[in-house]
């Protein structure tokens, strides 16, 4: 039995330190869920191996960092790994050197005689060669594995190239992509089709979110050059720009620096408690018992067909997954979102779950008044606060139809988008699950 009171741990992703009596960091690494993680070091039943062993036997405590996504945990990991150079990530890798990820500059044919201009290629090395100007290194990273989920989220918003300079050679004779470009994750910069001045000034927005982890800077450039396009009546690379923005903001949502957490280990407690404090403030909530409790639903469907709701459950500002609860929707046939959110508002309170003092519903004024209603009829108004999240304009709806509309960096606001884009994934999340089990 372990000596450590684990339950204190979080089921949420973040990062955890070893540290031996001398408080020396022994060992550094990440978790999609903290408690489980750490957990599996102290069961009997787990074959931990010699190396993991000794590690275990030198733990006197156990540290943790909260953050808000696993990209987040990866890049915090890579950072404490590198200033502190834990003993046993080294040993525990076999004396592996870590990875890095790279941007480096090679040429590509252009098409002209003689002219071969310069672009960037993203690939990995085990250590530094070439830290001049047309080579970039970001890391070191743990090991090869996280290089990869790191690159595999990313590429997904930038479509780097990752050619060796034989490839990109090869291929630029060719005049056509390879496969990374047929199945659009790389922008094909051999593709005499492409600009070499947009392949560049995507991957600048790559480098400059590497350095720093900050997004807003890139989302907003993106914007801007969707505008101009959309006026150049570009509209397939305006419409190519509007994915790319899509992609950045659910991949790197809620995303910070590893500096941050370093600078403030409690960040993600902080931010929270900091949302919580301004929401009650805004909407003059009396907590009850000390806790906030903040459902929030949402509505998915395809066309009108597997449509299904959600209800996500925030608790002082952190979700609660255990309490999270997903509808089929029965009564309703076609697209009507409206009437669907009322469905699954009135099962939530058929049944004997916490009241919350915070109802969200995914919308504008025609969802919540149909959220209204189901209040009503319970007999509720008095005890809940209802409010609608309207996505074009991110504007706050209230139960009396008049709108409140948040700074952008208003922490409450940024509360009730999570709240939001959690519901939409679990809404989504079940709706393709029936789609994936009605094909079988």
């Amino acid at each position: 039995m372990s000596q450590f009171n684990l339950e204190t741990l979080p089921r949420a992703p973040g990062v955890y330190l070893f540290r031996d009596l001398n408080n020396r960091i022994l060992y550094v690494g990440k978790a999609i869920s903290l408690r489980d993680r750490v957990s599996s070091y102290f069961q009997k039943t787990v074959n931990l191996g010699p190396k993991t062993t000794a590690l275990v036997s030198k733990i006197s405590k156990i540290e943790h960092i909260n953050v808000g996504s696993e990209l987040e945990a990866l890049l915090l990991e890579a950072e404490l790994i590198k200033r502190f150079r834990p003993p046993y990530n080294i040993s525990l890798k076999d004396d592996k050197q870590y990875s890095y990820i790279i941007v480096r500059k090679q040429k590509v044919e252009s098409g002209k005689p003689r002219i071969k201009p310069e672009i960037y290629c993203v690939g990995t090395a085990r250590k530094i060669e070439d830290k001049g100007k047309k080579t970039l290194y970001f890391g070191p990273f743990p090991d090869g594995t996280t290089v990869r989920q790191v690159l595999r989220r990313l590429r997904h918003i930038f479509k780097f190239c990752d050619c060796s300079q034989s490839k990109l050679q090869r291929y630029s004779k060719l005049r056509r992509p390879c496969i990374f470009g047929n199945i659009d994750l790389c922008w094909a910069p051999c593709d005499e089709g492409v600009s070499l001045e947009d392949y560049n000034s995507n991957m600048r927005r790559l480098i400059k979110f590497l350095h720093s982890g900050k997004k807003d800077p890139i989302i907003k450039d993106l914007r801007h050059q969707m505008v101009r396009l959309s006026k150049a009546k570009r509209f397939e690379e305006a419409a190519h720009l509007r994915d790319q923005i899509d992609n950045f903001e659910y991949v790197t949502q809620n995303f910070r620096p590893a500096v941050e957490f370093l600078k403030n280990p409690n960040l993600i407690e902080d931010e929270r408690s900091e949302a919580v404090k301004e929401l009650v403030e805004l909407l003059s909530l009396t907590p009850s018992g000390g806790d906030i409790r903040i459902e929030c639903f949402d509505i998915s469907h395809l066309g009108g067909q597997q449509m299904v709701g959600s209800m996500v459950v925030f608790v002082n500002g952190a979700p609660v997954k255990s309490e999270y609860r997903r509808f089929k929707i029965k009564a309703v046939k076609g697209i009507n979102d409206v009437a669907a959110l009322a469905e699954v508002v009135t099962r939530r309170f058929s049944n004997d779950w916490p009241r919350p003092q915070v109802l969200v519903v995914d919308g504008g004024k025609p969802q919540v008044a149909a959220a209204k209603a189901v209040i009503a009829s319970n007999g509720l108004t008095e005890s809940i606060v209802l409010i609608g999240l309207a996505k074009r304009l991110e504007e706050i709806v209230r139960s009396d139809g008049t709108v409140v509309r948040l700074p952008k960096a208003s922490k409450s606001l940024r509360l009730l988008q999570s709240l939001r884009d959690e519901a939409h994934r679990f809404a989504n999340a079940y709706r393709k699950k029936l789609k994936s089990d009605f094909k079988i």
